[in-house]
């Protein structure tokens, strides 16, 4: 179950106005979720269907999961017709 407060916040994350504030950005779909994963960006959360989960138990293990039902995905999601999964990473810090 997902509350109304992590909604509006993954909703003020499609601005870059609020990616840039909290310096997390989106990743949606199951083939960009699994390239994070095996990536070394840091994951904040998962959020996704129980399929999912299920199909990629080994590479999620030290990651926050939240199960969410289709239609909760549908609400989060900036896709028409929303995938599987949708993760929020943190976005690197770099210094010249």
């Amino acid at each position: 179950m997902i509350s109304n407060a992590q909604i509006k916040y993954i909703n003020s994350l499609h601005a870059k106005k609020y990616r840039q504030k909290y310096q997390h950005f989106i990743a949606e779909g199951d083939k960009i979720v699994r390239e994070l994963l095996q990536s070394s960006f840091k994951i904040h959360s998962i959020y996704t269907l129980k399929e999912w989960i299920e199909n990629n138990k080994l590479q999620i293990a030290n990651c926050k999961l939240i199960e969410v039902t289709e239609s909760e995905l549908k609400k989060i999601s900036l896709l028409t017709t929303p995938n599987q999964v949708l993760a929020i990473a943190e976005i690197p810090k770099y210094s010249l």
